[in-house]
């Protein structure tokens, strides 16, 4: 019940009622008297997920700058829209049909069909499309959306509070990944999102709770380590590849006396190549928040 899929685990980590815990996915990193902070959001929540834990606060008023991901306001611009429309979408006369093996397909049918999906929207998706489509629909049906992730949230609110905002990737970089999640891999993608959109429900509590606790264990453990197993290139390409980009970023920021807080998908803190276990090899001193 805890093997999630690449897509979930990369773009939506990220109960109701859910109460405090004493420590955070919140991270202060310390080096030669310069510090900044580091948060793992969950890109998808409800509302009834808020307040979220009091360090996400804390860190936010300490600092002048926020980096995201990429940039979220231009993502969501039409222009934006359109690329990542464009590179979800089979431009070669196939359909997804196609690109999957009977089996697969015939699947990805009885999905639809139960859910009273109309099946022909998705035709001209592709693979990744539709994984990531149906991915999405799953949380909305839970009652969780993008504009109540911690990404989304203080992006909002740092515009308003007039601080600074910056991205450790550009837009046409974020495209670029989502757009070749689970290349090669097509038919164990569909089949393995299909698997764990019925297991959802009843494992969101747990992936919340790592989320809000920090969790790095469980995180690695039951995101990370799957993911590593299943889809090896993309393991390297979203995460080791992305962690190292972004690892003398942070360590640049380090070195001026201004304080940011850096905000990106949870399981991107965990495992021995996360940003964490870097950062403390790279001399820094790491406290986790409360």
């Amino acid at each position: 019940m805890k093997r999630h899929t690449l897509l979930i685990s990369t773009l939506l980590i990220s109960l109701f009622g859910i109460p405090s815990y004493a420590e955070a996915p919140v991270w202060k990193v310390s080096k030669n008297g310069h510090h900044v902070y580091l948060g793992g959001t969950f890109h998808m929540l409800a509302k009834s997920d808020y307040p979220l834990p009091k360090a996400f606060e804390k860190a936010y008023k300490d600092a002048s700058t926020l980096l995201f991901e990429t940039d979220i306001q231009a993502l969501q611009s039409p222009k934006y829209q359109m690329q990542l429309m464009n590179a979800m979408t089979l431009r070669d006369g196939s359909t997804i049909k196609d690109k999957l093996s009977p089996k697969t397909f015939a699947k990805l049918q009885a999905f639809f069909d139960e859910r009273n999906i109309p099946a022909a929207t998705f035709n001209y998706l592709t693979p990744t499309g539709v994984a990531l489509t149906i991915a999405v629909m799953e949380y909305q049906r839970l009652g969780m959306n993008p504009e109540s992730g911690v990404d989304q949230y203080y992006s909002n609110k740092a515009k308003a509070d007039g601080k600074s905002l910056d991205q450790l990737n550009t837009p046409e970089e974020q495209i670029s990944f989502i757009a070749n999640l689970g290349k090669g891999q097509e038919d164990e993608m569909i089949m393995q999102t299909l698997s764990d959109i019925e297991l959802l429900s009843s494992m969101l509590g747990d992936l919340k709770a790592a989320w809000r606790t920090g969790d790095l264990t469980t995180l690695n453990k039951d995101y990370l380590a799957p993911i590593q197993k299943e889809f090896p290139d993309a393991y390297q390409e979203l995460f080791v590849d992305r962690n190292n980009s972004w690892l003398p970023k942070v360590l640049e920021l380090l070195k001026d006396e201004d304080t940011e807080f850096v905000l990106v998908g949870a399981v991107h803190m965990a495992g021995e190549e996360g940003l964490i276990e870097q950062l403390k090899r790279s001399g820094c001193k790491i406290e986790q928040m409360q």
